[in-house]
């Protein structure tokens, strides 16, 4: 240009030319035919709304949903690099585990370090526009709780929550497995007729796949005594086969076990458990103990398993029904655990759901862990299992919670 100085041309359509001022929304209207007045010339600013909806459908709620936008579009964007050169926009303050996980949630899940402008940066610094971004992968990474208090986009968020959710229900399955094989071990029950129930199993108990199943037994919301209740049920419902039975060593007849329907589980000859707190609608079982009646446990509790082994004789099944006229009056004290994003307000949150479930707590106690996170153990006031799963159910809507479960029925929680 004049006097030898770099001018800058930009060639573009009309279409081109709505776009670039005044942003994609003006690219709809001029698609639809509408004319854009001197009143609406103000410039539009909103980002790729694609890729945000779909990295936010683990938010649990619309209110959730549209704050987590407009935390987004609100806030003054960055503008970085690829290696490839492709060009990413994201809310200012980013980090570059905000960037791997825009890139793919894989990428996010894997990433051990960051290049910017090809000199190595904690995970923490702040990206600026212009900066080309790459990023360090390893296969066995993973994602540290650490990053929740480190990212800036709720996208980010949300899915090193659903990660640790999905770790946290991996380990739930893997122990329920151990106890349903445990079980079926040690009832004598071939694994290939479970296998061939299983189908009819789940649906009688309203779960949809054989990971459900496990994981439902490791977090102590089914028995596996249930399980193997429901499978010996269908086994003599079925017509017995004509086949000869094979030569084989005879095997002890199964004990039959008393059964007796009690009232109150802390009545004269009956007491409650107090390593399991047991509930009316739990899976129950009683140990006949020496000079002090029945003590009622859950039948997942690990101690009355170790009871029933020494002595099967004294174990009996309780069928707690509770009387009508106590019902709505009679609460019982039972144990929780909840793993946590450790915030200002989340105790607050919590107590809130609970108070509005009309429940009562009777102990708190807060663990802190990992710089972000923090399990709290609780004791409420409930008046059956079904209303405690309903409680459960909700704390884990909350968007911090990591993981919410019984404790004291399989060693370490249930």
């Amino acid at each position: 240009g004049p006097a030898g100085k770099t001018l800058e041309i930009q060639i573009r359509t009309w279409e081109m030319h709505q776009i670039a001022e005044y942003g994609v929304a003006a690219h709809w209207r001029y698609k639809e035919g509408e004319e854009l007045r001197s009143s609406d010339q103000k410039p539009i600013q909103l980002p790729a709304l694609q890729t945000q909806l779909r990295d936010l459908t683990n938010l649990r709620s619309n209110l959730e949903f549209i704050a987590s936008v407009l935390r987004d579009i609100t806030a003054d964007e960055v503008l970085v690099l690829t290696p490839k050169g492709d060009l990413i926009d994201l809310p200012a303050g980013s980090t570059p585990i905000d960037f791997a996980y825009r890139i793919h949630t894989e990428v996010g899940n894997r990433c051990v370090g960051a290049r910017v402008n090809g000199r190595i940066v904690p995970l923490d610094y702040q990206l600026r526009t212009g900066d080309m971004v790459e990023i360090i992968t390893r296969p066995n990474a993973q994602p540290s709780y650490d990053w929740l208090g480190i990212v800036r986009t709720s996208s980010a968020r949300s899915k090193i929550r659903a990660y640790f959710r999905a770790q946290r229900r991996a380990e739930f399955a893997a122990h329920g497995r151990t106890l349903l094989e445990r079980e079926l071990e040690r009832q004598n029950i071939d694994r290939t007729l479970f296998n061939e129930h299983l189908p009819t199993i789940l649906q009688k108990m309203n779960l949809r796949t054989e990971e459900d199943l496990y994981a439902s037994i490791g977090e102590g919301l089914t028995s596996v005594q249930a399980v193997t209740q429901r499978l010996r049920s269908l086994l003599e419902s079925k017509p017995a086969a004509p086949a000869p039975a094979p030569a084989a060593a005879p095997t002890p007849p199964r004990r039959e076990i008393r059964a007796m329907q009690i009232e109150d589980a802390d009545g004269y000859m009956t007491r409650r458990a107090t390593c399991c707190h047991p509930l009316p609608g739990d899976e129950l079982l009683g140990y006949i103990s020496r000079g002090r009646g029945i003590v009622v446990h859950r039948a997942s509790c690990p101690n009355l398993r170790a009871l029933e082994e020494r002595e099967p004789e004294r174990i009996m099944t309780i069928e707690w029904m509770p009387k009508e006229s106590k019902k709505a009056e009679q609460t019982y004290p039972t144990a929780i655990s909840i793993e946590t994003t450790d915030r200002v307000g989340v105790l607050a949150d919590i107590t809130a759901i609970l108070s509005g479930q009309g429940i009562n707590i009777s102990d708190v106690r807060v663990h802190r862990f990992h710089k972000n996170t923090a399990q709290i153990n609780m004791v409420l006031e409930v008046h059956d299992a079904q209303e405690l799963r309903t409680v459960l159910q909700k704390l884990q809507s909350l968007e911090d919670i990591l993981a919410v479960y019984r404790t004291g029925g399989r060693g370490r929680s249930s």
